[in-house]
């Protein structure tokens, strides 16, 4: 019995490890959050539980600005969020709190403009910070041609579920963020598709 014991006692902790060393990257991205005192969410479960309808948001607005910046290469980088608020970003970021207008994103985006290095984060159809630092990913396949903000993007999109819209300043190209993904180069059309998909109830309320 001693020995039967010893056995799968050798065999639970060689199972922790190799457990470990699968998802090793899962875990590190686990710890960060609560680290921060957030903790990514269950999306399933927040889907079912959560009663605040945050999928409502000014597409056309959003789409009226990147398209905008495309044509006059502006560097931008708005954050969409979900499930996750985001509060341990703008907690430490220029607070916004206003309705999603172009003039106000064109403002903040402006490259003279004390805001337009960092993030725009947008919840519940909201402007709620802008010069938001994200946290940038760490992958070793990342697009050497892409730039910070992409980078920046697709770390925000590997912390959490919100998606990130970026254009380029060096291009003026559009693309996207999200579970850790990128799609480059989208044009008005595809960029609509995308928002519609992500957000199913859109309003310009």
């Amino acid at each position: 019995m001693r020995y039967i014991t010893q056995i799968l006692g050798g065999f639970i902790s060689i199972t922790f490890i190799v457990i470990v060393i699968l998802f090793q990257q899962e875990i590190r991205k686990y710890l960060s959050q609560i680290g921060k005192g957030k903790v990514i969410k269950n999306q399933k479960l927040l889907k079912i539980f959560n009663t605040k309808n945050e999928k409502n948001i000014n597409i056309d607005t959003i789409i009226k600005a990147c398209t905008s910046f495309q044509k006059s290469k502006t560097g931008a980088i708005i954050v969409l969020t979900l499930t996750d608020d985001l509060n341990y970003i703008t907690e430490s970021a220029v607070q916004i709190d206003s309705k999603i207008t172009f003039p106000l994103l064109e403002s903040i985006f402006y490259k003279n403009s004390p805001l337009h290095d960092g993030a725009v984060i947008i919840r519940n159809n909201r402007i709620v910070a802008a010069r938001c630092i994200l946290p940038v990913s760490n992958d070793d396949d990342f697009p050497g041609e892409l730039g910070m903000r992409h980078r920046s993007a697709v770390g925000m999109s590997e912390h959490s579920d919100a998606i990130t819209l970026i254009v380029s300043e060096e291009n003026g190209k559009i693309s996207s963020t999200s579970d850790g993904n990128i799609e480059i180069d989208l044009s008005e059309k595809q960029l609509k598709n995308y928002l519609i998909e992500k957000f199913h109830n859109p309003t310009d309320s």
